[in-house]
């Protein structure tokens, strides 16, 4: 009531925008786009979330780059777009978009780790070896990293960092065995 208080006064993209949330309305983000001249960022994200939570991958994706085409610094919405086109196998689309996340967030294993399973499928495997060497960084007690590096350097034949992965898990194996015991 209040927001469609406030719209009577003044129609924005931001107060449509607001009402979509609230009412889950497809409409007001078109209103809001329309308010616009289409170049509400928001307005677009809104419009992927609501298709990306429906798990409508292929209608999510344009509407993120639209969103992303009018502000570029949206990382939660690179995230959503990478996973969609994860899971829609596009691993170029998922590359690039995880590439711009990692720049902006590079403390997320995750991303790192999807980064390096979108070149795998490129058949980048040094790429993907590189990228991997980030995510270990941000998890170095991560034993699914190290076996991700163990098995995508046996690929490529760096057999130092195959020995080194390999004790890193026993070692964090031990660690988590004798925690649990300590319990």
């Amino acid at each position: 009531e209040i927001i469609q208080a406030r719209i009577s006064e003044k129609e924005t993209p931001r107060l449509w925008c607001l009402l979509g949330d609230a009412t889950d309305d497809l409409q007001c983000y078109e209103k809001a786009l329309e308010l616009s001249k289409d170049r509400s960022a928001r307005a677009f994200r809104s419009i992927g979330f609501h298709h990306y939570s429906r798990k409508d991958w292929k209608t999510c994706i344009p509407f993120f780059e639209k969103s992303l085409a009018c502000s570029s610094m949206q990382p939660i919405t690179l995230l959503r777009l990478s996973y969609a086109a994860m899971e829609l196998e596009d691993w170029q689309l998922g590359a690039r978009t995880y590439r711009s996340y990692c720049s902006m967030e590079q403390d997320s294993f995750e991303a790192w780790n999807n980064l390096a399973r979108c070149y795998v499928k490129l058949e980048q495997k040094e790429r993907a070896w590189r990228v991997l060497q980030e995510a270990v960084r941000c998890d170095f007690e991560n034993w699914k990293v190290w076996d991700n590096i163990m098995v995508i350097a046996t690929d490529i034949g760096v057999f130092d960092d195959v020995v080194r992965s390999y004790n890193r898990i026993l070692d964090i194996k031990k660690t988590q065995i004798g925690r649990a015991s300590c319990r």
